[in-house]
């Protein structure tokens, strides 16, 4: 075994980096849900119905 992986640093700054990833991997999909439902608010709100002018 490499004498990298006996270095006490490193299993230290995997340690302090695993909050950080777990926060991005729960906050993404409310992210994204929230994106994606204030797009189609936006979008409904702009839409021109089939049968009518647009004026």
């Amino acid at each position: 075994m490499p004498d990298t992986f006996d270095q006490s640093g490193i299993d230290a700054a995997a340690k302090s980096a695993a909050p950080g990833a777990l926060g991005l991997a729960g906050a993404l999909p409310l992210v994204l849900w929230r994106r994606r439902k204030i797009n189609q608010r936006l979008t409904e709100n702009t839409r021109v119905s089939a049968t009518g002018t647009a004026g």
